[in-house]
């Protein structure tokens, strides 16, 4: 039961994040990303993925900055590493 609900919370997030990109991408406010930071993001990714996937909480949440705001399918607004933390 609670592996479905982290699969459903990844999927969920997966979604969103696509949405978000198709979304920027087709306002034409994409900025060019140099090699390095194209490599850097795609690490960060990597960490991420790896991290969830292995439940590594924390690992996760450190990814985010103290200030970062995680919004969840239903739209609420999670703010800060510890809210984030408590809703992952």
């Amino acid at each position: 039961m609670k592996a479905n609900l982290i699969r459903e919370k990844s999927y969920a997030s997966l979604e969103i994040l696509i949405v978000t990109c198709v979304l920027i991408g087709s306002t034409g406010a994409w900025a060019a990303c140099t090699a390095a930071e194209e490599k850097q993001i795609g690490e960060l990714r990597s960490s991420w993925l790896a991290n969830w996937n292995s439940k590594q909480v924390d690992n996760v949440v450190n990814l985010y900055t103290a200030k970062a705001t995680y919004m969840p399918p239903d739209g609420t607004r999670i703010t800060g590493q510890s809210e984030i933390r408590a809703f992952l």
